[in-house]
């Protein structure tokens, strides 16, 4: 939840970030975090058999869940009408099916593992330069490098 609340003070709106990860690695908990740094009421859940929900904010978070969906059905689930929109970030759970979608130069990638215990390991990294100069920031702020 920290990580994501570092990631939502740097989110302008049209942001995406794509969430890859074993079930129990943090992918929902990080739509969390992200929704309450952006001071949603809402609590998110995991999206997975509703496909899509949209939760208020600061900036409205669209929090896809693409677990059980295939390649060949992202084009029939409308996810390019929230790419790039300036009211909102696009969040996508088990997002490799969607990657096409994206440009090279539009968003973030988090994939997530399980560790020793409750630990788990994020590689996180960033396409484009607005992007990687908020992985950067981000970074600092995790490491303590930074005031938070």
């Amino acid at each position: 939840m920290r990580l994501a609340g570092f990631f939502a003070k740097f989110a302008k709106g049209g942001e995406v970030y794509l969430l890859e990860g074993m079930i129990g690695t943090g992918k929902t908990v990080f739509v969390k975090g992200f929704a309450k740094a952006l001071g949603s009421a809402d609590t998110p859940v995991s999206a997975s058999f509703n496909l899509m929900k949209t939760y208020r904010a600061r900036l409205n978070i669209h929090h896809f869940d693409l677990f059980r969906i295939k390649e060949a059905d992202i084009a029939n689930l409308g996810i390019e009408d929230y790419i790039n929109r300036k009211d909102g970030v696009l969040i996508i759970e088990w997002a490799s099916p969607s990657k096409k979608l994206f440009s090279q130069e539009n968003f973030f990638e988090f994939e997530m593992f399980l560790e020793k215990g409750d630990e788990r390991k994020i590689i996180a990294s960033a396409s484009g330069g607005q992007q990687r100069r908020a992985l950067d920031a981000v970074k600092n702020l995790w490491t303590g490098r930074e005031s938070q």
